[in-house]
């Protein structure tokens, strides 16, 4: 049976579709249980679009796309923040996650984005950049927390998608915060 492909604001999603979304992220992400119990984002971050494959009522991938703002030299950039994307183990393996992330994309390049943005861990990388994900390598990243600026690790991956602009723009990146 062909899975149903669904992109939608989030004042569009149903209870239904909530539902089935919280326990793939429950299934994925077991540390989070309490938090994907009250929502379905993760520090604070205010959901403006879903990509969901749903197999009958199973939620079988997800991505999510957050709103926020950066700063990279000088530029303040709008960014779509990609997050928690995840794919049921037993549906890993067919290339789920690069459907609902391009879908995500599209989506997200008709909306008010300069940019697409996430972290990742080394092996999930080309994951990422089969999707038009495009690594960051040239530049500092930093959030301020608690009063203290603090630079991510080298070993986490800093990539970008183009949307409303077609390169990533130059000078060091403040994330304005530490939420990511």
């Amino acid at each position: 049976m062909p899975m149903d492909l669904i992109v939608a604001k989030e004042n569009e999603i149903s209870g239904q579709l909530d539902s089935a979304i919280r326990k793939i992220l429950i299934a994925c992400c077991p540390h989070h249980t309490d938090e994907f119990l009250r929502g379905r984002t993760l520090n604070d971050h205010v959901i403006v679009l879903t990509s969901v494959l749903q197999d009958g009522d199973i939620a079988a991938a997800h991505a999510a796309v957050i709103d926020t703002t950066i700063l990279a030299g000088s530029t303040k950039l709008h960014v779509a923040g990609v997050a928690n994307v995840c794919v049921l183990p037993e549906y890993r393996g067919s290339r789920l996650s690069h459907r609902v992330l391009t879908a995500a994309m599209e989506k997200a390049g008709t909306m008010d984005f300069d940019i697409s943005m996430l972290f990742c861990t080394p092996e999930l990388k080309k994951i990422y950049a089969r999707a038009g994900f495009i690594e960051i390598t040239d530049r500092s990243f930093a959030c301020i927390e608690n009063g203290e600026q603090t630079h991510l690790p080298p070993e986490k991956i800093r990539m970008y998608f183009p949307l409303g602009m077609p390169k990533f723009p130059d000078g060091p990146v403040d994330l304005l915060g530490c939420r990511w």
